[in-house]
């Protein structure tokens, strides 16, 4: 029997008490005698003491310590993928291209630009080579990184052209924060700013709504109405759904920044009418 348990057991044995609680904590009736009593808490705590020996012999075990080892390191390659892990997209093309993040905030990328984010998007963060228009949904923070400095916004409409020597930003809608260095400047809708070589160029005012990039602009001549909205599908990148009877054929000039207002058009010009549901699908219906 160990010291711990011998001096354990003088002390029950002059104290009442003291053995009424072990009982109580072993859970041993308490209508059984003194010598019982005292058998079966010995019996317990040699129990405790082979329970913490498997433990502390299991602890040693050369497996269970690799097994412990090759899962940490599951963890790690998991949450390093999970940070490191990136979406690149390039537009090698000889037109710009419409892309949907994550968050649904919608941008147009100009040829020959190249522009990466976070696979999961744990942040609102993208990387930005060449050109691009941005339609920032509202909520937390959204960056752009350039080479040459960011631009942070909250919700907004604006344009970066970042090259290897300066940046360009320019305001739509909403205010904008570019920050290069020391360097921070606010820019507010309607205005535009060029930094480069270290020295910004003056706020100046726009003259336009809208980028040339960011216009849908195409002629329609009797096309398929199935045709023409998926030319507004690849476009906006949203949905169009098609819930109208009977063949649909469209003729005009659609030249618009906003998807709405090109269906808006046709519906008028083919007497239709349109939804938009909780998906942010556009529907198309025919007028009740």
């Amino acid at each position: 029997m160990a010291l711990t348990q011998l001096f354990l057991l003088a002390v029950i044995l002059q104290n009442k008490n003291k053995m009424d609680d072990l009982a109580g904590r072993y859970r041993i009736s308490g209508t059984k005698d003194k010598g019982v009593v005292l058998n079966e808490i010995l019996k317990k705590l040699e129990e405790g003491d082979q329970n913490r020996y498997r433990i502390d012999r299991i602890s040693r075990n050369p497996a269970y310590r690799i097994a412990i080892s090759t899962a940490a390191s599951m963890v790690l390659i998991l949450l390093l993928h999970f940070l490191l892990s990136v979406t690149r997209l390039e537009n090698d093309t000889a037109q710009a291209q419409a892309i949907r993040l994550p968050d649904h905030s919608r941008v147009i990328l100009s040829k020959n630009s190249t522009m990466s984010h976070p696979k999961y998007w744990w942040k609102r963060e993208v990387k930005l080579e060449g050109d691009a228009y941005f339609e920032v949904e509202k909520g937390k923070k959204f960056i752009v990184k350039t080479k040459e400095g960011d631009v942070s916004v909250m919700g907004t409409r604006f344009q970066v052209s970042g090259t290897g020597d300066g940046v360009t930003v320019t305001c739509y809608e909403g205010i904008v924060g570019l920050t290069c260095k020391e360097y921070n400047q606010v820019i507010c809708a309607g205005l535009t700013l060029e930094y480069r070589n270290n020295k910004d160029a003056g706020l100046k005012p726009i003259q336009w709504e809208y980028p040339e990039l960011a216009l849908f602009k195409q002629d329609f001549s009797g096309e398929d109405l199935q045709q023409v909205t998926a030319a507004l599908e690849d476009f906006f990148q949203i949905r169009i759904l098609l819930a109208t009877t009977g063949s649909k054929r469209f003729s005009g000039n659609l030249e618009t920044a906003k998807a709405e207002t090109a269906v808006r058009i046709i519906c008028r010009s083919l007497d239709l009418s349109y939804t938009i549901n909780s998906n942010r699908n556009i529907i198309i219906n025919d007028k009740k």
